[in-house]
């Protein structure tokens, strides 16, 4: 039963692949093992205290070990595969986290034992990167030797959210900008207000969402704004009122 298990898990994650496609990716035979009781996220380089990248850092260790075997089926892969990888470093060339059009957001991503490294010259690079690795781990727990050369295609890659039509509550927005960022979105259209609605609460002119928002309600307030943007910005999304 065991050894099924592996032989599945093998096929399973060789068969993994990086959405969107990167620009250049070369696949190795050899399968390593991931030890999430052992795995560090390192920063290197002026970037490396970044509070976008490590807060990176803990959003995605949560999404690589999400689903992880028993621990019987972690000590046979351990001692079947080639061997382990302890961590990843994250070399950011820079410490500036401004996020625009023209931003930098290249990375290359090499996952071989013991350590796997990304490279980015900013750090949403960085983020990308870390992204491509989390849609590679197979279980948490297993991941093909590859070697990535990537960077978007567009610049500007949008969705819009229309809440003077539709209003979501915050916490479907940031649904959103998570979805966003799985598929390595950049821009959030957000067409917050119109005749049909202002859910705006401006404190300029506060009537304009006490008798225009739906009810009291459906309203965004300063500090509900104020978490989107940078809930957003620690996804590497720019986001357009």
């Amino acid at each position: 039963m065991m050894m099924l298990l592996f032989l599945l898990l093998i096929t399973t994650a060789s068969a993994l692949t990086a959405w969107p496609k990167p620009q250049s990716q070369t696949d190795a035979t050899v399968l390593y093992t991931l030890d999430p009781s052992s795995f560090t996220f390192n920063g290197l380089g002026p970037g490396a205290e970044s509070s976008v990248l490590l807060d990176a850092f803990k959003r995605f260790r949560g999404i690589i070990f999400l689903h992880t075997p028993s621990s019987s089926a972690i000590d046979f892969a351990i001692q079947n595969s080639a061997s382990t990888i302890t961590g990843v470093n994250v070399q950011v060339a820079t410490a500036d986290e401004t996020l625009s059009l023209e931003t930098d957001q290249s990375y290359n991503l090499t996952i071989v034992a013991p350590t796997i490294t990304v490279q980015a010259n900013t750090v949403y690079g960085a983020l990308y990167g870390l992204e491509t690795l989390s849609q590679l781990v197979d279980r948490g727990t297993f991941v093909n030797g590859t070697t990535i050369l990537d960077f978007p295609r567009y610049q500007f890659r949008s969705t819009m959210i229309d809440t003077s039509r539709h209003y979501y509550p915050k916490e479907v927005i940031l649904q959103h900008l998570d979805a966003m960022s799985y598929s390595k979105f950049n821009v959030l259209h957000w067409h917050i207000v119109d005749s049909i609605s202002f859910p705006y609460q401006s404190t300029m002119f506060p009537e304009m969402s006490r008798q225009g928002a739906y009810s009291p309600d459906h309203v965004y307030t300063a500090d509900d704004i104020k978490e989107v943007v940078e809930y957003a910005k620690n996804r590497g999304i720019r986001v357009i009122p």
